[in-house]
Parts: structure tokens; sequence; C-alpha cells
């Protein structure tokens, strides 16, 4: 099998953990994956006078892993919905708490070899996380928590097509719109924005496949590397003061995405002076929480001019 010839493909679920029909997968660009169909054992606590274990026992079975990709304006929109637990609404999404889950279906071929095709069932998003760098792509990777997989060696249903849109930089197709209401606004080298879900699997007696999956709280976090130039967010982290963060992916009218968490604050900072060479960071984490006017905590727009 060549990795370079793994397809990917979504299809949204109407029932959880049930193909859809017509199943129609819509295939996925992503740079690399870690799906994959889980058994748990465990191990039998007879007492053997030989010193051997007698058997081990399959007693669970999930699917999990994920994929990372290059961030391209309408390629993820259906996978956000499911990080976020909501609907995009007049192209605005919150998070909210209805649960999105997907049939994800993995083509692996090449080398001679005969194509092999796994189905994932009632994957749900776990964690999404976004990556903004200078110099580079932004990337964003999403993890799964699902119900259970099949293997096989025939295609389930059918591919359309994939999206084709261009793969999104720093800096060309990235704004700091908002930090913590500093003005100017500090520059940026890098930030992270993620959103993590703490699925949990529930087993169910009688079945290796899991009930359901259930979703904890909607946390968000991030971190953000500035370059130093006054004391400001430093004041806002000693005082414990928060303040709004929010940016724009995208450089083409109409195919941009604006991301805003209302309530961010500094949960640790530093700036350390590494050696002569080079420049004074000022390294943040941060959390964001509900805010009281949105009614959530973070809210992502498209088709944004």
């Amino acid at each position: 099998m060549n990795s370079s010839e793994t397809t990917i493909g979504i299809l949204a679920e109407t029932t959880w953990g049930e193909l859809p029909s017509p199943a129609v997968f819509t295939p996925v660009r992503f740079t690399g994956e870690t799906l994959k169909i889980g058994r748990e054992y465990v191990e039998s606590e007879e007492i053997e006078p030989s010193g051997n274990v007698t058997d081990s026992i399959m007693v669970g079975g999930d699917a999990s892993g994920g994929f990372d990709a290059e961030f391209s304006y309408g390629t993820f929109d259906a996978l956000i919905e499911s990080a976020l637990r909501s609907t995009w609404s007049n192209n605005v999404i919150e998070n909210a708490v209805t649960q999105k889950s997907f049939h994800i279906q993995k083509k692996q071929t090449g080398g001679g070899d005969a194509a092999v095709y796994e189905l994932y069932k009632g994957m749900v998003v776990n964690t999404m996380a976004i990556n903004i760098s200078a110099k580079a792509k932004t990337t964003v990777s999403f993890t799964f928590a699902g119900k259970n997989g099949t293997i096989g060696t025939a295609l389930t249903g059918s591919f359309g097509s994939a999206t084709n849109n261009e793969i999104l930089d720093a800096s060309n197709a990235f704004v700091l719109d908002k930090a913590f209401g500093s003005s100017p606004l500090p520059k940026l080298m890098s930030m992270t924005i993620n959103i993590d879900n703490g699925l949990t699997g529930r087993p169910v007696a009688g079945s290796v496949d899991l009930l359901r999956i259930s979703q904890g709280r909607c946390r968000v976090t991030g971190s953000a590397s500035f370059y130093f130039q006054n004391k400001a967010m430093m004041d806002l982290f000693l005082a414990g003061t928060g303040g709004e963060l929010a940016v724009t992916l995208g450089k083409v009218t109409g195919e941009k995405y604006s991301i805003s968490m209302p309530s961010v604050k500094i949960t640790d900072a530093d700036h350390f002076s590494p050696n002569n060479e080079d420049d004074v960071m000022l390294n943040i984490t941060w959390q964001a929480s509900k805010d009281t006017t949105l009614g959530a905590t973070i809210e992502i727009t498209r088709a944004v001019a």
C-alpha cells in the first residue's frame, strides 16, 4: 500500500452510527491520518500453575483517530459544525450542544495490492485545532470519537468531488483583528486555536459497539507568540482581566472566515531573553469562556468580505 494513494471521504449522518442513503462521500483534503478501528482486551486472572496467562478476552470496541490538513475555504465547514456542536445559520456558527456525526470511509491501495476499505461509523469531532504561523501554511487537524467500524475490499456507496480552493497561509491570508483591546495591535509570530469537546464513549453489555458518544463541555483554548513591544498584555495577565481575541482567515472577498472569542483570559505568559541574537517574544496561553452577550464561547462567520 502507498500512503500517497490513500483516499478519505466523509458523509454526514442523520441517525448516529447509521449509513445515510444515498451514500455519497465527500473526499477530504488531508496531509496525514490516524483513523483506526479499536478493540479493547483484558487478560484472564485465572490462576495457572505454569505461570502463563490463559487468555486475552475482547471486551469492547470503538473508532478513533483523525487527520491533519492544510486549511482552505469551504473544505471543512461540515466538520466545523461537528466541532462546534452547532449548525451554520446565515453563514454564522456559534458553539452549542447539538451533536453532529459522520460515516468516514478510508481507501488504501497501491504497490500492486488490492484496495482495502475501512468504514468508521458514528464519528463525532472531539478536537479541532487551527495553527497559524508566520511564513507557513495555515493548518487544521481533527480528531474523532466513534461507534465502531468495519474493514472490507469493496467501496461503500460512492465518492463525490473534493473542493479545490487554494490553501491559506499566514502571510497573505491572515489578519489579527483584535487582541485583548491592544491598540495598536501587537505583531504576531504564531497562534493556535484549540476546540476540545471532551467526548467519552459509553459501552453497553451485549455489543462490542459503543452505545453512544457523550460530550463534555466545549473548551476553547490556545497559545500565541507576539513580539514583545510593551507591557499591556502582561498587565492583563497579572490582573486576571479578559478581552476579545479575533482573527480573519482568507484573502478572497466572500471566501474568508472571521473567528471571534469575545471573552478570553491569558492563563500564562513569559517574555524571556533567550540569547544575543533573538527577539524577545511574549508567549501566552489563553482560554476563552462563555460571553454573556453572545451566549457562547466562540463564533465563526464565513463568506466574509
